[in-house]
């Protein structure tokens, strides 16, 4: 079987191979391409503000982002998380 029946590219059949290798076959079974951590995500408290703000004065997302201090993407991806980035919350 080459490379290209896998359909995946020499660097992962070598990361593959070296987990064999390695002993430690039981990890070539399903593994999460979600990141272990995320180091870029805002603290906590940045993200309870961000909530509560959204929470009590309800503006729009750039509004949020200047009242904030973080970008609009930033506050957007909280708001994901949180459940509240819909207009329908808005309205209520």
């Amino acid at each position: 079987m080459t490379v290209a029946a896998t359909g995946v590219s020499l660097k992962t059949v070598y990361r593959w191979i070296r987990r064999w290798e390695s002993g430690r076959g039981k990890e070539l079974c399903y593994r999460s391409s979600r990141p272990w951590r995320s180091p870029r995500r805002p603290p906590a408290r940045a993200e309870t503000r961000i909530g509560w703000v959204r929470q009590e004065r309800k503006p729009d997302l750039h509004q949020l982002a200047v009242v904030t201090g973080h970008p609009p993407s930033t506050c957007y991806a909280v708001l994901r998380r949180w459940g509240l980035a819909g207009l329908d919350f808005l309205e209520s």
